[in-house]
């Protein structure tokens, strides 16, 4: 069995993992990342203290099976999951406020939407996205049923996650197309990169060292006097605060000029290859890790297990 993948992310490292699992030593994986593996959930250490490169990244999910089945990858890499309970507040006019509503948040459903949602989906889009205004006004989109022990953020390497998972692959550091894997002689084709002439949006990550004690993981900033949309404290990702004197921070910056990386896929055409598409950028859709993940399963339930 030989199986080409373009993209070194999640949804390529779930692939990479489901079809090991089946096909065992009888199947040759070639993985094509033209920068390092783990996409966007990459990280780094600062200080001693975990940090997400590229904006924060908190595993949530209300599906049994998707649960089960990362506490299975888990387990046999002996990655440790621990219990998280991730807090978001946003910050309007100096004063903090907390995601999701609720009645002691002190505002009106109507304040609420107005003040805090609508804003700041405005200005990390550069329009009113819907799906995005959704994520984050529902309850869910926070507190699942197993987000409290459901969470990526700083409980594992990230990087000793993907290289486990991608060991066993050939990994060649070179860009390839979706018209370039059409043409290519494998058994499966699966392409998790950017697609052709597809717009997406982009973002800046500027990290530094702060004196500043925000005293919570993430604070947003809906008001446009702010060119940030969000902070976020990486002393606060763990479960246990380390005490330090300057804190590793990233202010996320939204652009309007495609510099910066490439995060969120804009609902735009795409043109399709006869190759299998997956993930966020697969599939040019704004999913979330969980769902990504039952991408993945999906396909593979519905086309390679039998």
């Amino acid at each position: 069995m030989k199986v080409v993948i373009v993209g070194a992310g999640l949804a390529s490292a779930i692939a990479a993992y489901l079809l090991q699992k089946k096909y065992h030593d009888n199947i040759d994986i070639t993985v094509y990342e033209k920068n390092e593996i783990g996409g966007l959930l990459r990280n780094d250490v600062v200080n001693g203290i975990t940090v997400q490169l590229y904006g924060p990244h908190v595993f949530h999910t209300t599906d049994n099976a998707v649960r089960d089945f990362m506490l299975e990858i888990f387990a046999k890499y002996n990655i440790t999951w621990e219990t998280y309970y991730d807090q978001v507040f946003a910050n309007v006019e100096n004063k903090l406020y907390a995601l999701p509503y609720s009645k002691l948040t002190g505002l009106s459903q109507d304040e609420y939407y107005y003040k805090i949602i609508e804003p700041y989906t405005l200005k990390q889009w550069g329009y009113i996205n819907e799906d995005a205004i959704k994520r984050l006004h529902q309850l869910d989109y926070y507190t699942t049923h197993y987000h409290a022990n459901a969470s990526f953020s700083c409980i594992f390497d990230h990087n000793t996650f993907f290289n486990k998972i991608f060991e066993k692959c050939h990994i060649i550091h070179k860009e390839l197309s979706e018209s370039e894997l059409e043409l290519m002689d494998a058994d499966i084709k699966i392409y998790t990169g950017y697609r052709e002439n597809c717009q997406f949006k982009c973002t800046k990550f500027e990290h530094e060292l702060s004196s500043t004690d925000q005293s919570i993981f993430t604070v947003n900033y809906p008001d446009l006097s702010y060119p940030y949309t969000r902070i976020m404290d990486f002393t606060y990702l763990a479960n246990d605060p380390i005490k330090v004197n300057m804190h590793p921070i990233c202010k996320e910056i939204p652009s309007n000029n495609n510099d910066g990386i490439i995060c969120y896929p804009l609902e735009t055409p795409c043109k399709d290859y006869n190759i299998t598409y997956l993930g966020r950028f697969g599939k040019h859709k704004y999913l979330d890790m969980d769902k990504t993940v039952k991408d993945v399963l999906d396909w593979f339930n519905n086309n390679i297990k039998q």
